[in-house]
C-alpha cells in the first residue's frame, strides 16, 4: 500500500466517523464500526468518541508510527435516514459491488443527500406527536389540542433560532418557555387545560429520556468516559427545559395574574380505544422526527407495537418496572433479528421502540414535583420508580443483545 493510498484511507475513515457521530450513533457502535471498517480498507485502527471530542488513531504496519487526528465534534443529533444510507454505503464496499475510491467519492455525495421530509411535513408530526403523547397519559382533548399546536408552531420557533448561533444553547430554555407563555395565556382564557402538562407535552420531542437511556446503556457496557458525558448532558438538557418552562409560566402570570399554574382539572373525554391509533400515530411522528426513510415505517411500527404490547401485559401481570424491563427485552431481540435478516442496521428499529419505554416524561414529571411540590398529573411517579424504570431499561437491552446477538455493528 502507497502512502497515498494509506493517507486517502485514514482520511475516508475519519470523515465516516465523523458522519456517524452527527447521526446520533452510540459511542461503542461507531468504535466497533470503525474498527471493521478499518479491517477491511487493510489499516489499523484504534477510535475513542465522546459527545464532544473525537479521537482517530491509525498506523500501517509499524505500530509505533502512528497517525492521530482529533477532532473537537458537538453533540449529535437523531438521523437514522443517514446512518442506514452509511451502513448500505460500507455493505456494498464490503460485497466488492464499489471500489475504494467509488465509495469514497459516493460517501461525500450521501452526506449532501437533503432530508426525506420537508418542513412543513416535520412541523405536522411535531404537532401530531405531542397531540397523541398527551393523549395516551391524560385523556383530555383539551390538552392534546392545546399541545399539539403549540408544538407545531414550536418547530418553525426553533428552526429560526437554529440559523442564529447565539441561540445554540438556548434552544431548550426558548422552547418551553415560549410553551409556558402561550399555555399560560389559554389558561388565562378559561380553557380547563393542565398547563404544567401541556406544557411537557408541547416540548414532548425535546424531552432526553432516550437520551438518559442512551447514556446509561454507554456506562453499562463500560464506556464511561462517553456516557457520563451524555448522562450530564441530558440532565443539564432537562433543567434547561424546566427552566424555560418556569420562566415561560412567569411571564404569563405577570401578563395576566388569574393564571391557574397547577390545578389539576380531572378532563378524562377520549375513548380508550384511542391508544392504538395513538400508538401508530405516534410511531409515525418519531419515525419522521428521525428522518428515516417511508419504507422503513412497517419494520418501526411493529418494534413501537412490540414494545408497547409486551411492556403492558407485564405489567397488569407483575409490576410496572417488570413491564418495562420485559418491553425493553423484547424490542432489543426484535431489533436483533431486524438487523440480522434485514442487513439493515439495528438502531432503525430499536430507537423507535424505545422512545415508547423511555421515561423521559416522568423524569421531568418528578422535578416539578420536586421544586414545586405540585402534581402535574394524577398518580406522579416518585423518584425511585424512574430509576429503577431506567436500570429495567438498561438490562433489557444487554439481555437481548446476549440472547440474539447481530452481526451488524450499528
Amino acid at each position: 500500500m502507497s502512502q497515498d493510498e494509506y493517507i486517502a484511507k485514514t482520511k475516508f475513515v475519519t470523515k465516516l466517523g465523523l458522519s456517524l457521530h452527527s447521526c446520533g450513533a452510540t459511542s461503542h457502535r461507531i468504535e466497533r464500526h470503525l474498527s471493521g471498517v478499518s479491517q477491511m480498507l487493510g489499516i489499523n485502527g484504534e477510535f475513542l468518541t465522546s459527545p464532544t471530542s473525537f479521537t482517530f488513531v491509525f498506523w500501517n504496519e509499524d505500530p509505533d508510527k502512528q497517525l492521530i487526528r482529533t477532532k473537537r465534534v458537538q453533540p449529535g443529533g437523531g438521523d437514522l435516514g443517514l446512518l442506514v444510507n452509511l451502513d448500505t454505503l460500507i455493505q456494498e464496499f464490503s460485497d466488492q459491488k464499489l471500489s475504494f475510491y467509488e465509495m469514497d467519492q459516493q460517501l461525500n455525495e450521501t452526506l449532501k443527500i437533503p432530508p426525506y421530509y420537508n418542513k412543513t411535513i416535520q412541523s405536522l408530526a411535531w404537532g401530531v406527536g405531542s397531540f397523541f403523547f398527551s393523549t395516551l397519559l391524560s385523556k383530555s382533548s383539551y390538552d392534546a389540542i392545546v399541545s399539539g399546536v403549540i408544538s407545531f408552531f414550536l418547530f418553525y420557533l426553533l428552526d429560526l433560532c437554529a440559523r442564529r448561533e447565539r441561540f445554540d444553547n438556548l434552544i431548550e430554555i426558548t422552547a418551553a418557555g415560549s410553551a409556558g407563555i402561550i399555555v399560560s395565556l389559554i389558561a388565562a382564557l378559561g380553557a380547563p387545560i393542565n398547563v404544567p402538562f401541556c406544557i411537557l407535552s408541547s416540548i414532548i420531542i425535546l424531552v432526553p429520556g432516550l437520551a438518559i437511556t442512551v447514556a446509561l446503556s454507554e456506562m453499562a457496557q463500560r464506556d464511561l468516559i462517553s456516557g457520563t458525558a451524555k448522562f450530564v448532558d441530558a440532565v443539564m438538557s432537562l433543567i434547561k427545559l424546566y427552566l424555560g418552562a418556569i420562566i415561560g409560566i412567569g411571564i404569563g402570570a405577570f401578563i395576566l395574574d388569574d393564571v391557574d399554574a397547577n390545578t389539576l382539572h380531572g378532563i378524562r373525554d377520549l375513548p380508550q380505544w384511542i391508544t392504538w391509533p395513538a400508538l401508530i400515530m405516534l410511531t409515525g411522528a418519531v419515525t419522521i422526527a428521525f428522518n428515516i426513510h417511508p419504507k422503513f415505517i412497517g419494520w418501526c411500527l411493529v418494534s413501537a407495537l412490540v414494545a408497547y404490547t409486551i411492556s403492558d401485559l407485564a405489567t397488569k401481570q407483575f409490576n410496572y418496572t417488570t413491564g418495562v424491563l420485559l418491553g425493553s427485552l423484547a424490542v432489543g431481540v426484535y431489533s436483533n433479528l431486524y438487523a440480522n435478516i434485514t442487513n439493515h442496521p439495528a438502531s432503525l428499529v430499536l430507537s423507535v421502540g424505545l422512545i415508547l419505554l423511555v421515561p423521559g416524561s416522568k423524569t421531568y414529571i418528578i422535578l416539578n414535583s420536586w421544586i414545586t411540590g405540585k402534581q402535574m398529573i394524577e398518580d406522579t411517579p416518585n423518584p425511585t420508580q424512574a430509576f429503577l424504570i431506567f436500570i429495567a431499561l438498561v438490562g433489557g437491552l444487554l439481555l437481548s443483545n446476549a440472547l440474539v446477538p447481530t452481526k451488524k455493528s450499528l
